[in-house]
Protein backbone atom coordinates (compact mmCIF):
# COMPACT_ATOMS: atom_id res chain seq x y z
CA UNK A 1 0.00 0.00 0.00
CA UNK A 2 2.97 2.28 0.57
CA UNK A 3 4.48 1.67 -2.84
CA UNK A 4 1.40 1.00 -4.98
CA UNK A 5 -1.22 3.72 -4.51
CA UNK A 6 -3.63 1.90 -6.87
CA UNK A 7 -4.17 -0.78 -4.24
CA UNK A 8 -7.68 -0.21 -2.93
CA UNK A 9 -7.25 -1.50 0.62
CA UNK A 10 -5.04 -3.71 2.74
CA UNK A 11 -4.53 -5.15 6.12
CA UNK A 12 -2.56 -7.19 8.54
CA UNK A 13 -3.08 -9.93 11.07
CA UNK A 14 -0.70 -10.15 14.03
CA UNK A 15 2.24 -8.61 12.26
CA UNK A 16 5.69 -7.94 13.69
CA UNK A 17 5.72 -4.51 12.05
CA UNK A 18 7.32 -2.70 14.96
CA UNK A 19 10.60 -3.86 16.47
CA UNK A 20 9.94 -6.66 18.94
CA UNK A 21 11.86 -9.18 20.98
CA UNK A 22 11.90 -12.20 18.68
CA UNK A 23 13.14 -14.67 21.28
CA UNK A 24 9.60 -15.96 21.89
CA UNK A 25 9.15 -16.63 18.19
CA UNK A 26 12.48 -18.44 17.93
CA UNK A 27 11.88 -20.45 21.09
CA UNK A 28 8.40 -21.50 19.99
CA UNK A 29 9.54 -22.43 16.50
CA UNK A 30 12.41 -24.54 17.82
CA UNK A 31 10.20 -26.17 20.43
CA UNK A 32 7.60 -27.09 17.79
CA UNK A 33 10.28 -28.33 15.38
CA UNK A 34 11.85 -30.54 18.06
CA UNK A 35 8.44 -31.96 19.00
CA UNK A 36 7.71 -32.73 15.35
CA UNK A 37 11.05 -34.44 14.78
CA UNK A 38 10.58 -36.49 17.95
CA UNK A 39 7.04 -37.41 16.92
CA UNK A 40 8.22 -38.82 13.60
CA UNK A 41 11.02 -40.74 15.32
CA UNK A 42 14.05 -38.81 14.11
CA UNK A 43 17.24 -40.47 15.44
CA UNK A 44 18.95 -38.39 18.16
CA UNK A 45 22.13 -37.67 16.14
CA UNK A 46 20.03 -36.48 13.18
CA UNK A 47 17.81 -34.47 15.54
CA UNK A 48 20.86 -32.73 17.00
CA UNK A 49 22.15 -31.66 13.59
CA UNK A 50 18.72 -30.61 12.36
CA UNK A 51 18.12 -28.53 15.50
CA UNK A 52 21.53 -26.85 15.17
CA UNK A 53 20.70 -25.94 11.57
CA UNK A 54 17.23 -24.66 12.48
CA UNK A 55 18.59 -22.63 15.40
CA UNK A 56 20.97 -20.81 13.09
CA UNK A 57 18.36 -20.35 10.36
CA UNK A 58 15.56 -19.08 12.60
CA UNK A 59 17.76 -16.32 13.96
CA UNK A 60 18.87 -15.32 10.46
CA UNK A 61 15.27 -15.39 9.25
CA UNK A 62 13.95 -13.31 12.15
CA UNK A 63 16.73 -10.77 11.64
CA UNK A 64 15.80 -10.57 7.94
CA UNK A 65 12.13 -10.04 8.82
CA UNK A 66 13.14 -7.24 11.19
CA UNK A 67 15.29 -5.64 8.47
CA UNK A 68 12.41 -5.97 6.01
CA UNK A 69 9.92 -4.23 8.27
CA UNK A 70 12.06 -1.16 9.06
CA UNK A 71 11.48 0.57 5.69
CA UNK A 72 7.79 -0.36 5.84
CA UNK A 73 7.47 1.11 9.32
CA UNK A 74 9.31 4.25 8.23
CA UNK A 75 6.81 4.93 5.42
CA UNK A 76 3.52 4.27 7.22
CA UNK A 77 2.63 7.94 6.86
CA UNK A 78 2.00 7.52 3.12
CA UNK A 79 -0.74 4.92 3.54
CA UNK A 80 -4.11 6.41 2.62
CA UNK A 81 -6.04 3.25 1.75
CA UNK A 82 -8.54 1.72 4.18
CA UNK A 83 -6.71 -0.72 6.43
CA UNK A 84 -7.92 -3.80 8.29
CA UNK A 85 -5.94 -4.70 11.41
CA UNK A 86 -6.55 -7.90 13.37
CA UNK A 87 -4.83 -8.58 16.68
CA UNK A 88 -5.23 -11.89 18.49
CA UNK A 89 -4.96 -11.00 22.17
CA UNK A 90 -3.79 -14.46 23.21
CA UNK A 91 -0.98 -14.34 20.66
CA UNK A 92 1.88 -16.30 22.13
CA UNK A 93 4.42 -14.97 19.62
CA UNK A 94 3.73 -11.35 18.68
CA UNK A 95 3.08 -8.77 21.38
CA UNK A 96 -0.59 -7.83 21.47
CA UNK A 97 0.34 -4.13 21.57
CA UNK A 98 1.42 -4.18 17.91
CA UNK A 99 -2.11 -4.07 16.42
CA UNK A 100 -3.36 -1.17 18.54
CA UNK A 101 -0.12 0.71 17.94
CA UNK A 102 -0.48 0.31 14.17
CA UNK A 103 -4.13 1.38 14.31
CA UNK A 104 -3.20 4.47 16.32
CA UNK A 105 -0.41 5.30 13.88
CA UNK A 106 -2.72 5.10 10.85
CA UNK A 107 -6.00 6.46 12.23
CA UNK A 108 -5.30 10.13 11.47
CA UNK A 109 -4.58 9.49 7.80
CA UNK A 110 -6.96 6.75 6.72
CA UNK A 111 -9.95 4.64 7.69
CA UNK A 112 -8.80 1.90 10.06
CA UNK A 113 -10.89 -1.14 10.88
CA UNK A 114 -9.22 -2.48 14.04
CA UNK A 115 -10.34 -5.76 15.57
CA UNK A 116 -8.98 -7.62 18.54
CA UNK A 117 -9.84 -11.20 19.37
CA UNK A 118 -9.53 -11.83 23.12
CA UNK A 119 -8.98 -15.60 23.09
CA UNK A 120 -7.32 -16.00 19.72
CA UNK A 121 -3.81 -17.46 19.41
CA UNK A 122 -1.18 -16.39 16.87
CA UNK A 123 -2.55 -18.73 14.19
CA UNK A 124 -6.08 -17.56 14.69
CA UNK A 125 -7.45 -18.80 11.38
CA UNK A 126 -7.42 -22.34 12.81
CA UNK A 127 -8.93 -21.30 16.13
CA UNK A 128 -12.60 -20.86 17.01
CA UNK A 129 -12.12 -17.12 16.36
CA UNK A 130 -11.19 -17.84 12.75
CA UNK A 131 -14.83 -17.66 11.68
CA UNK A 132 -15.25 -14.29 13.42
CA UNK A 133 -12.12 -13.03 11.69
CA UNK A 134 -13.50 -14.15 8.31
CA UNK A 135 -16.81 -12.39 8.99
CA UNK A 136 -14.98 -9.22 10.05
CA UNK A 137 -12.87 -9.30 6.88
CA UNK A 138 -15.95 -9.70 4.70
CA UNK A 139 -17.64 -6.78 6.47
CA UNK A 140 -14.51 -4.66 5.96
CA UNK A 141 -14.34 -5.51 2.27
CA UNK A 142 -18.01 -4.62 1.85
CA UNK A 143 -17.28 -1.13 3.20
CA UNK A 144 -14.43 -0.76 0.72
CA UNK A 145 -16.19 -2.10 -2.36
Amino acid sequence: MEELPNIVAGGTISTPLFPIDTSRVADRFLQDARAWYEKIGTPSETLTSKMAFLTEQIHLTLRAIGDYTVPIHDKLNVIKQPTFIAQPDADELIYRTVGPRLAETLQDQTMVSYHHYPDAPHVMTYSPQGRVLADDLVAFLKTVF
